[in-house]
């Protein structure tokens, strides 16, 4: 994200001299340039402000979902991502890692070097691990993860009002810790 912020705060930059010159008359814009520029410089400084939240909700360790502040793992064209919703995982798991946040997942989450930017923990609205915690997550990923081919979910009950609620999203398959969303 850093070279991102530099690049849009030269861009800023050389927006606000441009509309300095144009206020003093150093070089003429016209009214509707200017306005555009304005815009410009506005939504740059957004960007930059909407940057650095970002950043520094990577670093967080306390927020909920909390992004992993670790270089990207290289991706197939198609994601694989895991869901756990085991309260205290000891596993092995690498690429795209979304874990149930719990003291004994966050220690797990820290020490792992394998895991995809995106990795993240996070807690199911109202701390109940229920069904629609379980489709809001499945949701949640395949929103960050437009290209996943597969969501491995652990730690849950396959049941069949899941499986139809989920059906049109995809193959449903019962594993041994959960089940697998296949996108067909």
């Amino acid at each position: 994200m850093g070279s991102a912020r530099r690049a849009i705060g030269l861009a800023s930059l050389l927006v606000t001299f441009a509309l300095a010159a144009s206020y003093w008359r150093v070089i003429e814009l016209g009214p509707s340039l200017e306005k555009l520029m304005f815009a410009c410089l506005v939504i740059g400084l957004l960007a930059i402000t909407t940057i650095e939240w970002a950043e520094k909700v990577g670093r967080s360790t306390g927020s909920t979902p909390a992004i992993a502040n670790r270089p990207p793992v290289a991706q197939n064209a198609r994601t694989e991502i895991s869901i756990i919703f085991e309260p205290a995982f000891q596993g092995q798991k690498a690429g795209a890692v979304w874990i149930v946040e719990s003291d004994e997942n966050r220690r797990w989450f820290k020490k792992q070097s394998d895991l995809d930017a995106g990795s993240a923990l996070f807690a199911p609205e109202g701390k109940e691990i229920g069904h629609g915690a379980i489709l809001r997550s499945v949701w949640n990923v395949q929103e960050h993860y437009a290209d996943w081919s597969r969501i491995t979910v652990s730690g849950v009950v396959l049941t069949n009002e899941l499986a139809r609620e989920l059906r049109d999203e995809g193959n449903i398959v019962g594993t041994e810790e959960g089940f697998a969303l296949v996108r067909a």
